[in-house]
């Protein structure tokens, strides 16, 4: 079955629902929704960076490192080599094609992809250009809420520090705003709080919005069937859409203070804070040797990798730096 070029991304900060949406739109029958390829944000941004160093191959390139990232998808040289026979130099056609495949093998008769990075959300402008009928969906929460999640023991990415994610959240919103607001995009706002108030509704109108039809199985929990090509089979965003849990303490009211410009912007309501600027200012000097450290590794990483985005959830461990430091190849290994 052919596969429309109009691919989905879900995008938005981190712990703010993408995983909820993502897994909604994979119970439906014309869709596959991958998690965290990391399409633009690291595959293309190396594939870019190869090609700038003077590697002649295109598709050798493609090759590696989809190969190496998608091992487990059990998808081999020779096919990956028949499949973009049929594509041309470019990134957009490589993953189309390869993406073709892959939706051969996981779930036969979907039409359209999709996937759902967080980070993806500040490459619009190149997902775009590539795909000129790409439509996304943006998932936004209250930056309280999003900011408690992140800090949970369970979420591995980020530390169990409100103040350090306050900030990530605040680096986060800074770069998707140049991009999730350009006239050209064709893009949903969703509000997470909406959607598990009123899941029919909200789906209903996600779905008006990628011309697919509502049906009612997209709010019941996902079959293994469903869950197994994705991955993550465990997680509870697969079962019924229901509010995540989040902790008392994200109505810390330094993290208020520092977030108060994302709260009013997206119209939530601010609670009261007792000499709010200056908790703000207190914040940004308790952050500074933080603030410092990620934005010297924006500027290494962004002289190697120019116009990608660069987002610094704590403090960078040795192996980081020596990679970002030090010019010369990178491999088709997970960042």
């Amino acid at each position: 079955m052919p596969v429309d070029v109009s691919p989905i991304f879900v995008i938005g900060c981190t712990r703010s629902g993408k995983s909820l949406v993502a897994a909604i739109l994979n119970k439906h029958p014309d869709l596959y929704i991958t998690f965290e390829s990391q399409i633009y944000s690291s595959l293309y941004r190396k594939w870019t960076y190869r090609l700038r160093e003077g590697v002649s191959d295109p598709h050798a390139v493609f090759k590696e490192l989809i190969l190496n990232r998608d091992s487990d998808l059990k998808i081999g040289k020779e096919e990956l080599d028949r499949c973009l026979e049929e594509s041309g130099p470019s990134w957009e056609s490589m993953y189309n094609e390869y993406m073709r495949l892959v939706i051969s093998k996981n779930r036969p008769g979907a039409t359209r992809w999709g996937d759902k990075t967080p980070v993806d959300a500040g490459t619009t402008g190149i997902i775009h250009r590539h795909y000129p009928n790409v439509q996304f969906v943006y998932l936004y929460r209250d930056p309280r809420d999003t900011v408690s999640s992140m800090s949970l023991p369970s979420y591995s990415p980020c530390v169990n520090n409100h103040l350090i994610n306050a900030d990530v959240y605040d680096q986060y919103l800074r770069e998707y705003s140049k991009e999730i607001y350009r006239d050209d995009l064709n893009i949903l706002h969703v509000r997470y709080e909406s959607l598990v108030a009123n899941p029919a509704g909200e789906v209903g109108r996600i779905c008006n919005f990628l011309n697919l039809d509502f049906r009612p199985q997209l709010l019941k929990p996902a079959s293994e069937s469903i869950r197994k090509p994705i991955g993550w089979e465990g997680f509870s965003f697969w079962d019924d859409i229901k509010v995540q849990p989040v902790e008392e303490s994200c109505y810390d009211p330094y993290v208020e203070a520092y977030l108060t410009r994302w709260i009013d912007e997206m119209e939530y309501q601010e609670n009261p804070v007792n000499f709010r600027q200056l908790k703000r200012i207190a914040t940004t000097l308790y952050l500074l040797p933080f603030k410092i450290t990620r934005r010297l590794l924006k500027f290494f990483f962004q002289r190697k990798y120019p116009k990608f985005p660069y987002i610094c959830y704590s403090f960078p461990r040795a192996g980081s730096l020596k990679r970002w430091l030090t010019p010369g190849k990178t491999n088709g290994s997970k960042k």
